[in-house]
């Protein structure tokens, strides 16, 4: 992203889809698998997808109104940036990598 953070949050397959855009969305298959979804007009990241189709994530930054949800844990805190230290206060749970099985790449 660019940022020492990225927000995104999780569906079920089937469960996702554009309301309005979807023509500026394109995706291509990064080599671990994922398919990563991106707009064509600035680039941003959209959506991360692994093979098989385990559910999408998607770019909250991307959504037009706020999320109508909170956090539920941190990932990937292994490739946080060295100058922030995560302090767990907020009492979520902490994963140094994916909370997913490893067959998931996200």
């Amino acid at each position: 992203t660019g940022g020492a953070f990225s927000t995104y949050g999780e569906a079920e397959p089937g469960t996702f889809r554009f309301l309005r855009g979807e023509g500026l969305f394109r995706s291509h298959c990064s080599a671990a698998g994922v398919q990563r979804g991106f707009c064509i007009r600035c680039g941003s990241a959209l959506t991360l997808q692994p093979a098989g189709g385990a559910g999408v994530s998607f770019s909250l930054g991307s959504l037009d109104t706020p999320a109508s949800f909170s956090p539920d844990a941190h990932i990937h805190l292994s490739r946080r940036a060295g100058w922030h230290a995560h302090c767990g206060c907020d009492g979520l749970p902490r994963y140094m990598e994916q909370r997913r099985p490893a067959s998931a790449h996200y």
